[in-house]
């Protein structure tokens, strides 16, 4: 079983841990990894989670995945929130992605946006 689990966006990593196997804590700290500074962040797990894991998306959204027990509930629990904003181009990039008129992306998108959104009709 996980007690500690790491997470790494492209300039910081996300640590939630605990003491034992057997105890859990709802705190996730960050740490800069150009300074090499730590910091509590202001959002923490809204329950504990053991045997847990995270994942950071799009340097943005850290995701926490485990098992959440409360006698006489044990289930796993997925958790999510943001760690920092995401960049203005992911934002495009997924309102792009979202969009009902597709096609007439196609004509007024560069190519190169297009490739990246899986959508070029032209290979």
């Amino acid at each position: 079983m996980n007690c500690e689990s790491f997470a790494f966006s492209s300039k910081f990593g996300y640590l939630n841990c605990c003491r034992s196997v057997f105890s859990s804590s709802n705190v996730i700290w960050k740490i800069d990894l150009e300074s090499l500074e730590w910091f509590k962040l202001d959002n923490s797990l809204k329950s504990r989670i053991y045997a847990h894991n995270m994942a950071v998306m799009a340097d943005s959204i850290l995701y926490v995945f485990g098992l959440y027990f409360d006698v006489p509930i044990c289930a796993y629990k997925l958790e999510r929130f943001m760690v920092q904003p995401p960049a203005i181009y992911r934002l495009c990039l997924e309102t792009l992605a979202r969009s009902q008129s597709e096609r007439n992306l196609t004509k007024s998108v560069p190519v190169s946006i297009l490739d990246e959104l899986n959508i070029n009709k032209t290979n």
